[in-house]
C-alpha cells in the first residue's frame, strides 16, 4: 500500500478514527435519515503512521468530502 490512500463508498456511517499497526483510517460519514431513504456513502482517508508527525488538522465534512493537511516545512 502507498503512503496514503483515498477511500470512497466506505458505507461507514460515521465520522471517525481508527488506529492500526502501521496505518491510521480516517472516516467520514453520516448517518441514515429518512431524505437518504436508507443509504450511505462514506469516504476514508488512509495515513501511514510515519506521516502522523505531519498531520496538522483533518476534517470530515461529509459522507462525501473529507481532508487531511499536512506540514511539510523543510
Amino acid at each position: 500500500m502507498a503512503q496514503w490512500e483515498y477511500l470512497q463508498e466506505t458505507h461507514i456511517d460515521t465520522n471517525h478514527v481508527e488506529r492500526k499497526t502501521d496505518y491510521t483510517w480516517y472516516f467520514s460519514g453520516l448517518p441514515r435519515t429518512s431524505d437518504t431513504q436508507g443509504f450511505f456513502n462514506g469516504v476514508a482517508i488512509i495515513l501511514h503512521n510515519s506521516f502522523l508527525k505531519f498531520l496538522t488538522d483533518n476534517q470530515s465534512i461529509s459522507d462525501r468530502l473529507a481532508y487531511i493537511i499536512l506540514d511539510a516545512t523543510v
